[in-house]
């Protein structure tokens, strides 16, 4: 069990994985990629109460 109240900190010389090349850029396009499916629901939604009908 473990009781210390210290956030947990990476090992010594390991670098964050954002500091990597190019692991921002994956990241940010899987993200933007994936908006979509997203939106998909709120699409619906807005469809449905601009055609009068309610939630």
């Amino acid at each position: 069990m473990l009781t210390t109240t210290d956030p947990p900190t990476a090992p010594p010389g390991s670098r964050p994985v954002l500091a990597h090349p190019h692991v921002a850029r994956l990241l940010l396009g899987t993200l933007i990629g994936r908006l979509p499916n997203g939106m998909a629901p709120v699409a619906i939604l807005l469809q449905v109460t601009d055609q009068g009908g309610a939630l």
